[in-house]
Parts: structure tokens; C-alpha cells; sequence
């Protein structure tokens, strides 16, 4: 039997080179047979980011479908959902759309508090509502969440009147 740390290893360092296939980091390869394996990768949230790059670039409508299930499934750390979320609007815009109403409907319905997430969600569901305009509606509508001015700093305090400066010493320098 095979340790387990290192069926991980060897499984990241697979679906990561697959995803470098896909994208043609690595030209004159067709990832298409392994997309089974890249879409049971999206399952563990080691591989899930690589198995979605490189699922963007397979044109079939159950990788689509896949990559937007998994942005919209609000179960998953938003990291994840966040790269799938990119990878189906490229997959989206490459290919047209191919997932389903339903999967689509799941989509309209996704919420997210981190702000990459909730915009990357708003670009999707605009690509598959097919609603001409959606998505400059929905940019206008986004209000995204202003982080606080710092604190300013405190003044120094000022000398009194009858108190001479503090003069600093010269430092001395020492020898090398």
C-alpha cells in the first residue's frame, strides 16, 4: 500500500501538470480523456483550483456544469469557489454556455460575504442568465465594502516654553 502522503503528492503533482497541458503551457497535448479525473478532482479541495484551471479548457457541457456547481456551493472555502467561479466564466466565454437552467438558477441564488467571490459569482450568473445588459445592471448595483481610514497618528507633544531642546548625542561610529 502506497503512503498517503504521498498519493496526495503525486496526485497534486498530476493534476497540476494537466492543468499546465490544458492551458498549453506545455503545448501539443489533449487533456480531454482525462476529464473524469479532473472533475472527481474538484471533489478534494487540494486539487480542486488546478482541476478547474484546466477544466475551463475542456468544451464539454458536464465540465461547465461542474466548475459552476462548485462556485455556487456555498460548502466550500471561497478560495476554491473562487477559482472555479474564474474558470467557468472562461469556460463560459470561450465556449457559450452549456450548463443547464437548473445549474444556472443555482447560481442566481449563491451568496458569498468575501468580496472576489460575490463579484466573480455576479460575472457568472450574468453570463448564464443570457439577459442582454444583466451584467452592467448588476456592476452598477455592487457595492463593494470600503475598508476604514487608518487611525492618524498622534502629534508629538510640543516643548514647553521654559524647557531648552533635547539634543542628541552624535552616535559614534563603530569600527569594522
Amino acid at each position: 500500500p502506497r503512503d498517503p502522503a504521498e498519493k496526495a503528492s503525486t496526485s497534486k503533482a498530476a493534476v497540476d501538470a494537466l492543468a499546465k497541458l490544458a492551458d498549453g503551457s506545455i503545448p501539443g497535448y489533449d487533456v480531454n480523456p482525462a476529464a473524469e479525473a479532473l472533475r472527481t478532482a474538484l471533489t478534494n479541495d487540494e486539487l480542486a483550483p488546478s482541476a478547474a484551471s484546466a477544466l475551463a479548457h475542456i468544451a464539454t457541457a458536464a465540465a461547465q456544469t461542474d466548475l459552476v456547481r462548485l462556485a455556487a456551493d456555498a460548502g466550500r472555502k471561497a478560495p476554491i469557489r473562487v477559482s472555479a467561479s474564474q474558470a467557468a466564466v472562461w469556460s463560459v466565454q470561450s465556449y457559450g454556455k452549456m450548463t443547464s437552467p437548473e445549474v444556472v438558477d443555482n447560481v442566481a441564488i449563491a451568496r458569498a460575504q468575501e468580496p472576489l467571490l460575490a463579484s466573480q459569482l455576479a460575472v457568472l450568473n450574468s453570463l448564464l442568465s443570457g439577459k442582454p445588459g444583466a451584467l452592467a445592471e448588476a456592476m452598477k448595483a455592487y457595492q463593494p465594502t470600503v475598508p476604514a481610514a487608518p487611525k492618524p497618528k498622534e502629534p508629538a507633544p510640543m516643548p514647553k516654553e521654559n524647557e531648552e531642546p533635547k539634543k542628541e548625542e552624535p552616535k559614534k561610529e563603530e569600527p569594522k
